[in-house]
């Protein structure tokens, strides 16, 4: 996507936040990302003050995009300079990051801007002709792990090895001015889903006799006032040895930053892992050990129910013994009853079942089809029997009431 900018009105805020407090550039950053639509505004403060703190050169501004297909886009800018230190020097490279609406889900732009004095370096390997700047951490982005200062920190690293600008001869100065004159070259910039930065500085045309790197210093770009080195950074000039030590210290330290935080990512993941396997591990231990529990329970419980079958199987071995040499019994002598209530007791409720299966045998005979009786000898007969099943019942509740005043058990 190529895009063009255009400059909000007048009353656009824009934030010169070198040598203030942290709190200062917090509620300065916060009125900034209150005028600008962003998914994740916490993570997007958050990461523009750590940014700022680092590299106080660098100038937050709301800013519009203007695509190549017209829409309009208001987002935060940082435009300023990074610092590198290149062959003993500390040189401060132009640059401006636009961070994207919908950061930090995706990747912000970032874009080496040079001044008419200086030329982005042909084939560099981490910026194009339009100042567009590739590098492996945009390439591998992750929300999580990946901020603004992380990726100034990685681009300051991988420029004071490779420096992507240099100062123009004066002779190429006013051959890129006349051609400039004559036509206006538009840039078009694939950078994926991403917005990207208008070409404002026009590509030079490689010159002649270029190497890997010209004879002329990388240029120190300045926005017309002295701007402030990133903390860690020695001054602009011709550095002292204590200034070349802190510089040569701040690139070890944030090589061996990244790996601590590479290390402890990787350990912390290990020990979520070693938790959660312990955890795990608890968890079936005290299921085990209730498992057990209720297994000695059983066994508790078999081992009394055994002894109570020993004891009955006693018993009744003694029963045995006592009771064979007395032949057969009679089984009809044990159940019938020794007293004339309960015989007349059990034989009302015999005649009252019996009363009860007669009737349910009329009602299936008269819905036979064909009915096997007619309806007025069905009814002649249950009126007979129900009356005799009435007179049934009242004898049962007189003789259980008998049985009752004689303390014999109820039935």
């Amino acid at each position: 996507l190529g895009t063009n900018t255009a400059k909000l009105p007048s009353g656009v805020t824009r934030l010169h936040m070198a040598q203030r407090s942290r709190d200062q550039i917090i509620n300065q950053v916060q009125a900034l990302a209150r005028s600008v639509h962003y998914k994740d505004q916490a993570r997007v403060v958050n990461d523009v003050v750590d940014l700022t703190c680092q590299c106080p050169s660098l100038i937050s501004e709301v800013d519009i995009y203007v695509h190549n297909d017209g829409q309009q886009q208001k987002i935060i800018k940082m435009k300023g300079t990074v610092p590198i230190y290149y062959g003993g020097k500390t040189y401060n490279i132009p640059m401006e990051i636009w961070v994207v609406e919908d950061y930090p889900i995706r990747s912000p732009v970032s874009f080496v801007t040079p001044t008419p004095d200086m030329m982005i370096k042909p084939r560099h390997q981490y910026v194009d002709a339009s100042g567009l700047c590739y590098h492996p951490y945009v390439h591998s982005w992750s929300a999580r792990d990946h901020t603004l200062a992380g990726l100034i920190t990685m681009l300051s690293s991988s420029f004071s090895q490779d420096p992507p600008v240099y100062s123009k001869s004066a002779g190429q100065a006013q051959a890129q001015a006349a051609a400039a004159q004559q036509a206006q070259p538009s840039a078009q910039l694939a950078y994926g889903a991403n917005p990207t930065y208008p070409p404002t500085y026009q590509a030079a045309q490689q010159p002649p006799g270029y190497g890997s790197w010209p004879a002329q210093p990388p240029a120190a770009y300045n926005y017309g006032q002295p701007q402030p080195p990133a903390a860690g950074f020695a001054g602009v000039g011709q550095p002292d040895a204590a200034q070349r030590k802190q510089a040569q210290a701040q690139l070890i330290t944030n090589k061996l930053q990244r790996r601590v935080d590479e290390y402890l990512k990787s350990s912390n993941q290990q020990m979520d892992t070693l938790v959660a396997t312990q955890n795990t591990l608890e968890k079936n231990k005290r299921a085990a050990q209730g498992n057990l529990e209720a297994l000695r329970r059983q066994e508790r419980e078999l081992e009394a129910s055994i002894a109570q079958l020993a004891r009955k199987d006693d018993e009744m071995t003694e029963f045995l013994s006592q009771n064979d040499a007395k032949g057969d019994v009679n089984a009809r002598e044990y159940a019938a009853p020794k007293d004339v209530i309960t015989q007349q007791l059990i034989a009302l409720r015999a005649e009252n079942s019996a009363i009860e299966d007669v009737l349910y045998m009329a009602d299936k005979a008269l819905s036979h089809h064909p009915p096997l009786t007619n309806l007025e000898t069905y009814l002649k007969e249950v009126r007979r029997i129900t009356r005799r099943q009435y007179q049934c019942q009242r004898l049962i509740a007189k003789v259980s009431d008998l049985r009752l005043q004689y303390g014999l058990p109820v039935m």
